[in-house]
This record gives C-alpha cells, structure tokens and sequence, in this order.
C-alpha cells in the first residue's frame, strides 16, 4: 500500500495517520514502511534505507572484530574521500574518576605515531600532503574521530589511520607534554563560555560521580591538574599505562562503526575495508586489538588497568534511575528534586531552563520511527499560535523559547529553555507556570486526534526535509552517520528518527506524567543575582574570575563552588507557595495575566498552511539576464529555471538598495530587523517547519531579503515578507519594541567578553572600514532609541528605494516574471521616489599603505584568560 499523491497536505497526514494506525499496538512498524516507500529506497546489499532522491549507494560490511562498517558510493566525490571512526563507550563517563578527562586525553595521544607509522607528526603531514583535514571529538559516551583527504590519498591514509584503532598506537611520551597542553588551552578556552560553566554547575550538583548514571557528572575535558603527573601519582598510577588501559579496555573492535565515502564503487570499498581493517571470522568476539608495548612497566600497567575497570564497571553498573536520584538513606536531601540553581553568567544574559531527567525508554535509542522525546520537545520549541512561545510573548516575559534532549544510554534528559525579558524576570514564578500550563494542555490532548493529527504532521515535515536535504559536507555527514550506527542499526543511520511510524501513544503519556514539578531541576542565569563588582583586570589567576553571589540564603540553600571551572552558584529548594502554584497549572488551572487579564491561549498547532503539496520539477529554461521586470519598470530581475538538482525548491533574493543615511544607521537597522523577527515568528513558524527559510540582513547599500525553499509555496511568502518590510506596523511593534531594546543593549555589552581571536577579527574590521560604527557608539544609541525614532527610521528607508530581485531553481520563467512584477508594484506603491545609483551607500575600504599596522591589547573582559592573534594580507586592487 503506498501513499498516493493527495490534493492536500492534510489529507495526506490523515492518510498517513490512518495507515499507521491499523496495525497492531498504534506503533505501525509495517504499515509505516509502506507509507514511507514514497520517500525512502532499500539498497539491496545491507538493506540501508535511503531516500529516493539520494543517487549515493550504500552497503553495511562487517570486519574483523565485529567491527560495523557503512560504505558509500558518491560519483559526486571523485576528487575527495573521507572516513570517520566512532568509538561507544570511550567517553567522559568511562573515564577513571581519578584521572578525568582521560578519554579526552587519548583522543590527542592516538594520533601520534604507530607501530607501522611511527612518527609523531607522521598522520597530520600525510594529511596536509593530500589537502586534508582530520579532528576528533569526545562526548560523554562516545569518542568520534574522521579526515578527509584528496581521493588519489585515501589508501595510504586509511592505513595510517587504521592503525589507532587495530593497530598498535604508540601513545609516545615525547608528545605527551605537548597534548596535555592541547587539552589545558582547549579548557581555558571553554571556560568563558556560560553554557559550559552552567553545565558544569549542573554536573556538580550531582552528588556522585561513578555509578551508573551518575557518570554523567564527570568533568570530561580535563588538563594538566587531572591529568598531570601528580593527579596520576595520587591515584597510584603512571599517565601512559592508563592511557594505554583505558584504550585496551574501551577501544574494542565491536564497539566500533566506520564510515567510508568515495566515488569508489562499493565492491572496491568493501576490499579496501577488508584488505586493511581485516576480515570477519566465525570466533572473532572483539576486544583490545594489541598486546602491552615492550616498554611499559608490568606491574604498572596492572594498576592502571585494575584503575580503569573499577572506573568501567562502575560506570556500567545499576545506579540510581537519573543523576539527581536519591540512592538511599544515606542520600542527601538537597540532591534530589526538584530545586533551583543560581549562576552569574560572564556576559549580560537571561535564562531560566527546566530539566526533566527521564527514563531511558524515552530516548531516541529505544525506537527509531517512534521517538517520543523528539515530539514533546518539538511541541514545547513550537513558536505558532497556542504555543508556549507566543503566549510569553503576548505577555513580554520571553523573546526565545527551545527545547531539546540528551538521549544516554541509561536515562534521558528533556530540557526547555526561555530567554527572558526585565518583565520575565520579575514574574519568573508566571514564567515557569507558563511551562506547566503548556505541559498539562499536552497531557489532556493526550492521545486524542488533535495530539495524533500533530504527529502526523511533524512525520511530513520530517520525511520531506529527509527526502529533498540538500548534500551535506562529506566529513559531517560521516560523523554523524558513525554516531548514529551506534544509536539505530546500520540499516538505519540515515534514516532512525527521521522517518516516522505510528503515534507513539503510550510513550507520549508516559513521558507527559513524568514532567511534573516534583521532577523538575529549574536553573537560572542572571547578572541579578550577583553581589560585589568582579575582581580588577589584573587579576592573573588561571581559573575564571567569578562573581561572588549574594551573603544571605533561604533555608535549605547551599552555596557552592564547582572545582574545575571555579563556577559560584546557588542551590535553593522549590518553596512550598511556588511548588503549590507549579502543581496548580499542571492541574490545568491558568494563572490570568497582568491586571487580571484572561491568560493568552494554549493549544496544539493548526494546520500548516506552507506545506508544499506540489512537488513536481519544472521544465529547464536558459538563463535569463538582467531583465527589466516591465516596460515602465526601473526595477531589475535576473532568473534562471535550474532543475539539474532534482530538487522542488528556489531561491528568491530581493536586494532594497535604501539611502546612505538610513544604511548607516546601524543601531535602528539592527532594531527594526529584531522586532520585524519577532514580531513574524508565530505567524510565519509554520513556514520554516515546512521546509521554507527567510531571512532579512543589513547590506552596505540596504536591505536584503533572502527566501528559499520548495518552490510550491515560496511565493506566498515572499510577499508577506516584502509588505512586512515595507510597512510600518506600530501598533504590532509597540509591545516588542522595549524588550528587543533591551536585549540588543545587553548583547552590545556582552560584545567586549568575547574570546580574543573573536575581538581580534572586530578591530580588524574597524581599522579597515572607515563607516563602521564602533561598538560603543551603537551601545550609546540603542539606549537612546525610542519607538518613535524606529519609526522615523522606516519612514527615511522606503522614501526612496531601488529595487533588484534575483530567481532561481524550480520556477518558470513566467512564474518567475509574475512575481517580480508584483513586488515592483509593492515597492511602487509603498516608496515615495526610486532610488538612482549615485545615491547608493557606499563602503570603502581602508588601503593598507607601506610598512604594516601592528595593533596589540589586553583582552577587555577579567575572564579572558586567552590570547589571539590575527594576520591580516590586504591583495588585489581596491579602488
């Protein structure tokens, strides 16, 4: 049974909603397959389900060791080849407790020579001598290693590369100094990132580290006081034979996926594969690929080795079902839920986040077409009408809200954050009931049609973005796919939780009755609730300045510090009167507005009317030159039907070249766009949900516009977006003004905490451009600004303006002509004169004369602790 092409988008959700549906359960494994064969193709050899718009081929080998390897056939990849290696269970967790940010530690000491390859730099300059590139990452689980090189390389690299993982990797001392210094700057370089630091507050605020799923809570970066010599002796071990346990006992051939792109045809892959990685045998179990090098101490590497499993299985046993879990008698009460965590950021910031620790039958892993984590955080991100977004935006509470999951291999962790405004952080409390409400409105809907109607919804939206992505950059994708094959089957590394089945009814509820507030870990970022100044610049400690919080404390609360990154932060228990308010809007009860005011609704989302139901690709026309859009038009309109891609999708641009004085006006430009975005995503989410992308940016001669997508509903709203741009809406705006404002101001502030190599690149650009408006002077203006000047500002941008547009993809010609004629006689209609071309703004740039600038500064931010540097060549003629 396939899903016949249908006249509308719902019909064909309701069609596929009613196929899933029949089989067994509501989880529709089979009938699910059927529906999805309209997007999704089977290769024969190895059975990996792709889709139909994919003409790369792949095959699943199985190696020596049980190593799981995915080869891929890209004709499109003649010229280059890459490979990547995932390693499951070589991650921050696993890693001694003693010794963490071990597993870090040996991503860098991996590539540093081999048996067969023994020199230290002998796999990069193999790299560099093919135009290459390779880099490695270490998650909590997981350790992920690629390179990509010339096609004419791959070989001999693939040999070098084989050789860390079944070969016999040297870990060699004569390097080991040098990588711990790596891994030391790529630690102070995190630290001033407060996404970080708040992480490492909430891994802190476990109070275990080693069993289970308190494993998460390890530090897992590490430098050289982790790692040291002296962490080592501490621990009773030597450095190199923990390395070299730590890789004997986790870096095991059937905890491997490899991944291997080429134009190479598939059979020359799976000989290549086999030839250097080995073949499977029928006794072959895994395990550690090499012996103990003959230059290691016996008896210490049995320390190590007794260290690293004590560590593995620990971290592997049955612990408490998440990290804030009591564990017993002995458990101290602050750790469990729910409770607030308190930290200053290093830049103006203001959040609030709730996390919700799940079961691990919740997470991705655990089903592949039905992932219910993924549709409840989808439902809490969701911008459109009814959503939590838009009604903390009616309010002015927020200006963003997301939502996300961390799937692990033993729990799950659901997360919504929300950007607030002054207003939102004053009525917090109204905030997190928002979120509650919100929650308890999902829980009613249940599994009713509403509820399966938005499954069906997301699976389209998810089986169209699959069926028609665009090609990817080969490394990533590599990664990823090396990643997933340890999450779904190799069958289903392109595919696992991107084709959707059946509504996954039971998991849904199941997952709604967990996110209570009695489950709840609320953590909170805010320059409020700092109490002293920061220490002076010349403070030359290596960790992190930090802003002492304020001396009292509620009852109950605790006041600590997290020892790696230096991270003051307050731990408060849930008070009785807000926890009673939480359990109320999960109940369903509303908390009425400001003035008592009905609170703005809360529902699922309608149905999506930029769902493209035409997917046909048009006829292939010659590219059009620059054209006048009509006979008394200035207006000018390139186009070009292109159809080679095979994809249902065009790119319009629309260039509004404005005068001078309205384009250097940064700060306004910049708030008009902020309070236009605003101001358009509830009503225009639904379009990026259905594969459509806009976006307007300030150019050195005006404004551009930039819309693409599947062509079928592009017009639609490029139109909307031209008369948003044209049209001054204050009445719409007044609400969002204010708290846009603010957060630009406070972005503005935050610019000079930046790391170093970032400010390097803004003074270079303010030596060279003489009309860039320094950072000061825009800070300077936006706190001046008002609705009114806004106002005036739009009213000086489409007095005169100049209009260019530029189609492409899968439009015809005529469609093509029809829509820049409607957007000249949009323009028309709105600007009092066109703009002629000397009256276009300008942006020279400085000519660097003999000789050469030399700037050099203290980084302006206490915190940064870094240094950067940047050169600059200015080639060619500028004139």
């Amino acid at each position: 049974v396939l899903l016949p092409r249908a006249s509308s988008h719902r019909s064909s959700c309701e069609a596929a909603a009613a196929i899933a549906d029949q089989s067994p359960g509501g989880r529709a494994q089979d009938s699910a397959r059927a529906v999805y064969m309209l997007h999704c193709t089977v290769d024969e050899r190895g059975g990996v389900e792709r889709s139909v718009e994919d003409r790369r081929r792949y095959r699943v080998i199985r190696l020596a060791g049980g190593v799981r390897a995915l080869a891929v056939c890209d004709p499109q990849a003649e010229h280059r080849a890459t490979a990547a290696m995932c390693v499951d269970g070589a991650g921050a967790r696993t890693a001694p407790v003693e010794l963490v940010g071990l597993a870090h530690y040996l991503e860098h000491m991996l590539f540093q020579g081999s048996q067969k390859y023994p020199g230290v730099s002998f796999y990069k300059k193999q790299i560099g001598l093919r135009a290459g590139r390779c880099n490695a990452s270490t998650a909590a689980e997981t350790t992920n290693y690629f390179f990509e090189v010339d096609a004419g390389g791959f070989e001999e690299v693939l040999d070098v590369f084989a050789q860390f993982f079944v070969g016999a990797p040297l870990l060699d001392k004569s390097a080991a100094e040098r990588e711990i210094e790596a891994v030391t700057n790529e630690d102070s370089r995190n630290r001033v990132n407060d996404d970080r630091r708040l992480r490492m507050a909430l891994q802190h605020s476990v109070s275990g580290r080693t069993t289970g799923s308190q494993s998460w809570s390890k530090f897992g970066t590490g430098n050289k006081s982790t790692l040291g010599a002296e962490a080592a002796a501490a621990a009773g071990v030597e450095v190199r034979p923990a390395l070299l346990a730590y890789r004997e006992r986790f870096y095991r051939t059937d905890a491997m996926t490899l991944v291997l792109i080429s134009s190479k045809p598939l059979d020359a892959t799976e000989q290549l594969a086999t030839r250097i990685f080995g073949a499977p045998t029928t006794d072959s179990t895994g395990g550690g690929a090499t012996a103990t090098p003959a230059d290691v101490d016996p008896a210490a590497f049995a320390a190590a080795a007794r260290l690293v499993q004590s560590a593995a299985e620990m971290a592997e046993a049955e612990g408490p079902p998440h990290p804030w879990a009591g564990c017993g008698a002995g458990e101290l009460v602050a750790s469990q839920l729910p409770f607030e965590l308190r930290v200053v950021p290093i830049k103006e910031r203001r959040t609030c986040r709730l996390a919700f620790p799940l079961p691990s039958r919740l997470s991705q892993h655990r089903d592949s077409r039905a992932p219910v984590l993924d549709y409840v955080t989808h439902l809490l991100a969701h911008e459109g009408e009814g959503s939590l977004y838009a009604c903390l935006q009616a309010e002015g509470l927020a200006t963003a809200v997301s939502a996300g999951a961390e799937g692990l291999r033993d729990f799950a962790i659901a997360q919504v954050r929300i950007d607030l405004t002054p207003l939102g952080e004053e009525r917090v409390e109204v905030v997190l009931c928002r979120v509650f409400e919100y929650l308890a409105m999902l829980a009613e809907e249940g599994a009713g049609a509403a509820a399966r109607e938005a499954w069906a919804e997301l699976a389209m939206e998810r089986a169209l973005r699959w069926r028609f992505a665009e090609r990817g950059d080969a490394a990533a994708e590599a990664r990823s796919w090396a990643a997933r094959m340890h999450v779904y089957s190799p069958q289903l590394a392109l595919s696992g939780g991107r084709l959707l089945g059946g509504f996954p009814a039971e998991g849904v509820v199941a997952c709604l009755e967990a996110m209570r507030p009695g489950g709840v870990l609320i953590s909170r970022e805010s320059k409020a609730f700092q109490a002293v100044s920061p220490p002076e610049e010349d403070d030359e400690a290596d960790s992190v300045c930090v802003v002492p919080l304020p001396p009292s404390l509620p009852p109950g609360s605790q006041r600590l510090t997290e020892p790696y990154y230096g991270v003051q932060y307050e731990r408060r228990p849930i008070a009785s009167p807000l926890r009673e308010k939480l359990q109320a809007a999960r109940r369903g009860e509303r908390m009425p507005a400001a003035g008592g005011a009905p609170a703005p609704p809360l529902h699922l989302p309608a149905p999506n009317p930029f769902f493209a139901t035409e997917l046909e690709m048009k006829e292939e026309g010659e590219p059009q030159p620059a054209l006048q859009a009509g006979e008394a038009s200035d207006a000018v309109h390139w186009h070009a039907t292109e159809v080679a891609f095979g994809r249902p999708k065009a790119h319009v641009v629309l260039h509004l070249a404005c005068p001078a004085e309205a384009v250097s006006d940064v700060t306004h430009m910049n708030l008009w766009m902020a309070v236009l975005d605003e101001h358009l995503a509830t009503a225009l989410y639904p379009a990026a949900l259905a594969g459509l992308s806009w976006s307007v940016s300030r150019h050195t001669s005006g404004v551009v516009l930039r819309v693409s997508g599947f062509s079928h509903k592009l017009p639609r709203l490029l139109l909307t977006l031209a008369d948003q741009l044209l049209r001054w809406d204050g009445a719409a705006y007044a609400p969002r003004f204010e708290p846009r404002r603010e957060k630009h101001v406070r972005e503005l502030q935050g610019h000079f905490k930046q790391t170093s190599d970032r400010l390097a690149l803004y003074y270079l650009h303010l030596l060279l451009e003489p009309t860039r408006l320094p950072k000061e002077a825009q800070l300077e203006a936006a706190r001046a600004a008002t609705l009114d000047s806004l106002a005036a500002f739009h009213a000086r941008f489409v007095r005169r303006l100049k209009l260019l547009v530029f189609t492409y993809g899968n439009l015809a010609a005529a469609d093509a002509a029809a829509i820049a004629a409607e957007l000249e006689s949009r323009v028309s209609a709105a600007r009092e004169a066109t703009l002629p071309r000397s009256d276009w703004a300008d942006s020279p740039v400085t000519q660097v004369r003999a000789g050469a600038w030399r700037l050099t500064m203290r980084p302006l931010s206490a915190e940064e602790k870094n240094s950067g540097c940047l050169l600059y060549y200015q080639l060619g003629q500028l004139d």
